[in-house]
């Protein structure tokens, strides 16, 4: 069995799965006060991990996904080791309560450059103390995609990655409280980049369902729409077959990559 984790600013999920054949045995969402602080993060944390007795086995492979938004692309040729702190603190204000770390990005010559804090990454480490660990974007930006505008639906955020012809063009973290939220944030990032609402491709994954106020919002805008489908040769445990596959596929795009 192995495990994935994506730690996102105030959620975290876990997906057990298996591999060849790959099939999916769990999947854990557990959501926080907005703004939680760090301390606050941890302890809940610990809690989950008390409490879920599943997440305390001895997994093949455990890997933490970081889904922060301190984290900023560098192109390859103009990054150096030395300078991530001083990408960081340009980018976000000085912080010397965290770490700042540096991944490749998937397909892509691209450096993702981010921090955490320390006690959520001391935390991490201590409860699964063989895991491997990078930015969830590095994963998510494979290269080759045409017109696609892609929204991951998180408690309070929402995770837009857009391709235009192919090439990346931007990827945000951002937080919402309303449906109207979610949708100026989708209309203004393709008016930024010149693509229309109604001819633009919007794939939804994450934790929005097809009769919520949050889908009618963005469907008076946008034309095509469509949802995270199962990826091929991907099972279910019988029991995951009640919610929808859209809750949980953008982790298992997520897991088929380590």
């Amino acid at each position: 069995m192995h495990l994935l984790a994506e730690a996102g600013k105030d959620e975290i999920s876990f997906l057990l799965f298996s591999k060849q054949p790959f099939v999916v045995h769990g999947f854990y969402v557990y959501s926080f006060n907005k703004h939680i602080s760090p301390a606050e993060y941890a302890a809940s944390l610990q809690k989950i991990i008390h409490d879920e007795h599943s997440l305390a086995a001895e997994f093949a492979s455990c890997t933490v996904l970081y889904n922060t938004d301190e984290c900023v692309l560098v192109p390859e040729e103009y990054f150096a080791e030395a300078d991530r702190t001083g990408i960081c603190d340009l980018m976000f204000g000085e912080n010397r309560t965290t770490l700042c770390f540096h991944d490749n990005v998937k397909d892509q010559r691209i450096k993702a450059v981010y921090r955490l804090p320390q006690k959520i990454y001391d935390t991490v480490n201590a409860a699964f103390p063989k895991s491997s660990f990078s930015h969830a974007t590095c994963s998510q930006l494979a290269a080759g995609k045409e017109d696609l505008l892609q929204c991951i639906v998180y408690h309070n955020n929402i995770k837009l990655i857009l391709f235009k012809e192919g090439a990346l063009q931007i990827v945000r973290l951002v937080e919402y409280a309303s449906p109207a939220d979610v949708c100026y944030q989708l209309l203004n990032t393709c008016r930024q980049f010149g693509m229309s609402p109604d001819s633009v491709n919007v794939l939804l994954s994450g934790m929005i369902e097809k009769h919520s106020n949050l889908y009618k919002e963005i469907y008076r805008y946008f034309l095509n729409i469509s949802f995270s489908a199962l990826p091929e040769g991907v099972a279910l445990d019988h029991r995951l077959e009640e919610y929808p596959h859209h809750f949980y596929t953008h982790l298992i795009s997520l897991a088929q990559c380590v």
